[in-house]
């Protein structure tokens, strides 16, 4: 393992250096481990096509990539080769250090980030069976075969998963480092590498693997180097990147689609604004390279997602109930599910006055982002710096529009809270206070959540049990919560169903303390061909999940038991019969 591990981390570093022969010690390092795993998980989606998916192949594929690369190097005798070193080089790496430990400290909680989607990486490169309800999920990620090809890297080029967080993490802060750096200065990016490591919480959460989907987080990094460097052989880092990410996760992809498209209007506008000639700033831009680089990048992830690939289809279906500005504004700042058939139900986040931690950083890094406007307002003319951050809000806006047109809100804050950090204009004098009290705020909102989300990730044993033998034992359709519905699918059992979010019949069936309303709702899970629902202890005492439901207890657990035939019960579990249940009518 660790050969193969010296291996992996070698086809980045000769790649870098063919690259860019001289760099600093940080840009070295995070280029190093981001073209590692992008052109190893390249090289496995290439052995998934041939049906060669074999670690051992991987490892010889390597071996002969990296023979090439050192034989190119070998001819550039002339060429002077140098790394140089950087004192913040030990503050990155101590940070990187401290978030990889608190990520390691919440092990439960961020190292089973899909056990209520689990199945759905189960057919990855295959054709999904009828999950009912879940057949979605699973047939929008089967074409993901970059996430088979990272499971090679994971588990047979990385020696733990613990290695794996630390390098993640060195890779995301390496980067806040070398773009705040570049926007702002150095100060700026100290501070950046030490607020960002431990929050916000879906990054905390989900920077875990240095291969798969964990990468997505910082797609846009590079795109905001390429802005503003005044080189352009970053796009051969990128490129790679784009590439692999295309085919292991949608919205690494439509990011990348999107926020080129936004740079290259960007760029369009920021020679405007020197020329003030339309046509002359025009032929400009299309003159860049830049431009064709982000162009380029559009084209090649355009390409593949709405012609190879059919992903586009994910986006229609998600957006056809399209999210308005209210509602947009409401999911921020109320702590109470977008759909107004649910206003009566919360979602079980604790609140702290009256909002949940994870709504209190997206105001923060609100407000750090109006810190940037009234900066601008405020000083009336613009330096270049100025100008260059002002305009990195265009492909900011359309990602974020994006966003919110799939009613994922909450995701704005997730992928470009650098930005509002990077963006931030605190005055000298209380920068020091800004940085403990943020570090406070951000430290303790951290805790809560992945404190409060451990309960989400941890599988009773009593529902593993219920679902082996369910497997074993039935053969009708299930109707169950999004959690206990994934143990099934992984042992096989297939027949199962649930609702969208929208559908009334899980709020009539799960929590109104209405018992004509239940009863009809049993009557509607016939047009679902329903034969069975099961009932978990952890849906009867703590949460039931489902998607975009209330995260809450059920509200009538009585009513199953008087009104339906209990076909199992081993005290964690109860299967309910409705087929053969005789005892409910409507009046």
């Amino acid at each position: 393992m660790v050969g193969r591990f010296i291996l992996f981390l070698l086809t980045g570093a000769l790649t870098s250096h063919l690259i860019y022969p001289r760099l600093k010690i940080i840009k070295r390092i995070v280029y190093c481990l981001l073209l590692s795993v992008s052109l190893t998980q390249i090289m496995g989606v290439a052995l998934i096509y041939a049906g060669l998916n074999t670690p051992e192949n991987l490892t010889l594929l390597l071996a002969g990539f990296n023979l090439i690369v050192a034989a190119l190097l070998h001819l550039k005798r002339g060429v002077d080769f140098k790394t140089f070193y950087e004192d913040d080089l030990k503050y990155v790496l101590g940070f990187s250090f401290l978030g990889a430990l608190f990520r390691l400290w919440f092990w439960d909680s961020i190292y089973k980030p899909s056990d209520a989607y689990a199945y759905a990486y189960r057919f990855i490169g295959k054709q999904a069976p009828d999950l009912g309800f879940y057949t979605g999920m699973a047939a929008d990620r089967s074409p993901y075969i970059g996430l088979e090809a990272s499971e090679l890297i994971s588990g047979h080029l990385i020696p733990h998963p613990a290695t794996s967080t630390f390098l993640i993490t060195l890779t995301y802060l390496g980067f806040i480092y070398i773009v705040f750096k570049q926007y702002r200065d150095r100060r700026h990016a100290l501070l950046g590498v030490a607020l960002m490591s431990l929050g916000p919480i879906e990054l905390f959460h989900l920077t875990t693997s240095l291969a798969g989907h964990s990468l997505s987080y910082v797609i846009l990094f590079p795109l905001f180097l390429l802005y503003t460097s005044r080189e352009n052989k970053i796009i051969w880092i990128i490129l790679p990147y784009a590439v692999a990410m295309n085919f292991t996760y949608y919205t690494a992809s439509m990011i990348t689609l999107i926020a080129s498209l936004g740079f290259t209007l960007s760029t369009y506008l920021r020679d405007l604004n020197q020329s003030r000639n339309p046509l002359y700033s025009l032929r400009k831009t299309a003159e860049n390279p830049k431009t064709r680089a982000y162009l380029t990048l559009a084209f090649i992830v355009g390409l593949h997602v709405y012609l190879l690939s059919n992903m586009w289809e994910y986006s229609l279906g998600t957006a056809q109930d399209q999210t308005t500005l209210d509602k947009a504004v409401m999911s921020l700042t109320q702590a109470k599910a977008a759909q107004g058939t649910y206003q009566d139900t919360v979602y079980r986040n604790p609140e702290i006055l009256f909002l949940s931690a994870i709504r209190w950083q997206a105001l923060y890094f609100l407000f750090l982002g109006l810190t940037f406007l009234i900066h601008l307002l405020w000083r009336g003319r613009f330096t270049e710096q100025d100008v260059n951050l002002f305009l990195c809000l265009i492909p900011v806006a359309l990602v974020s529009y994006g966003f919110i047109h799939v009613n994922l809100t909450a995701r704005v804050f997730d992928y470009f809270a650098f930005y509002a950090l990077m963006a931030a204009r605190i005055p000298k004098k209380h920068y020091k206070n800004f940085f403990i009290l943020s570090a406070v705020f951000i430290l303790l909102t951290t805790l809560q959540v992945a404190q409060d989300k451990k309960v989400f990730f941890e599988t009773p044993v009593g529902e593993v049990q219920a679902a082996q033998w369910i497997s074993q034992s039935l053969r009708g359709r299930v109707f169950s919560d999004q959690f206990f519905i994934n143990q099934l699918i992984l042992k096989g059992y297939y027949n199962v169903t649930g609702a969208r979010e929208d559908n009334p019949l899980v709020l009539d069936l799960f929590y109104r303390e209405n018992q004509s309303l239940f009863l009809d709702a049993i009557q509607r899970l016939n047009t679902y061909s329903v034969d069975y629902v099961a009932l978990t202890g952890r849906m009867r005492d703590e949460y039931v999940l489902m998607l975009n439901q209330p995260q809450k207890p059920l509200g009538n657990t009585d009513f199953f038991g008087e009104t339906l035939k209990k076909t199992y019960d081993n005290g964690d579990v109860r299967v309910y019969e409705l087929n053969s249940s005789l005892n409910y009518s409507i009046n």
